[in-house]
């Protein structure tokens, strides 16, 4: 007789959701960190500013175990993960369209940073969901494949995105008209894989919001602040 307890996992093949959705976890991270750069230095920004401003908007990789614990406890990793790459699609595009902005340094930061917190997320949100999916032979056979997927990534942003905005910056005589466009096709690819994974990402019948009642998720983000806490008043820890 089958244990009813035991974990489901998603019967459809990983080959058709994990390499998309592992190139979409690489592409904003790539653009943000690294294809930025660039686009700033196009812009005339100085490499002083740049090196500032690119190193803060970095900053939601890193504290994204802050606001973890709220991936596990509302909704599922799958909703997240949609909704994540819903605003990264849109955040892609704004920053397209801030790129002729009088105020574009203000304004793309700001998208940018947007776009780095929905980007935290989904990287919280993606690997439970990929853990909830896959069985652990298949995780173990699929590091690979993501590694790969990420590494795919990082080639579009700073290769292809890159090389597309110097061609129409030469072509249409204008940086701004080059990283717009540049910036317009990154948005668009992401859109794409976005619908793309909301219709082959398998519902799991484990990924459901965590079952702790009031007391316990206060309890447990208490516990959660004080430890935190306690590190930071270790010597030399800031």
């Amino acid at each position: 007789m089958q244990n009813s307890t035991a974990p489901s996992f998603a019967k459809r093949s990983p080959w058709f959701y994990v390499p998309s959705l592992y190139f979409q976890q690489g592409l904003p991270v790539i653009i943000v960190q690294q294809a930025s750069v660039v686009f700033y230095k196009n812009m005339g920004v100085s490499n002083d500013q740049i090196g500032l401003l690119t190193s803060l908007i970095a900053w939601p990789w890193i504290l994204k175990m802050l606001w973890a614990p709220a991936v596990e406890f509302y909704r599922t990793r799958r909703f997240w993960v949609l909704l994540t790459q819903a605003i990264v699609t849109l955040s892609l595009a704004a920053a397209a369209f801030m790129t002729d902005s009088p105020h574009f340094l203000i304004t793309t930061l700001a998208v940018f940073t947007l776009t780095a917190f929905a980007s935290a997320t989904h990287d919280t949100a993606l690997d439970g969901y990929y853990m909830l999916a896959l069985a652990p032979a298949r995780q173990a056979f699929f590091v690979g494949i993501r590694s790969s997927a990420f590494r795919l990534a990082m080639l579009f942003a700073n290769g292809v995105l890159v090389m597309l905005a110097g061609y129409w910056a030469v072509t249409g005589g204008s940086v701004t008209r080059g990283w717009r466009m540049s910036l317009l096709v990154g948005a668009g690819l992401y859109g794409i894989l976005f619908l793309y994974a909301f219709f082959s990402m398998p519902s799991v019948a484990t990924d459901r919001p965590v079952p702790v009642a009031r007391e316990v998720k206060t309890r447990r983000s208490k516990e959660f602040v004080e430890a935190l806490a306690s590190f930071f008043r270790q010597k030399h820890a800031w």
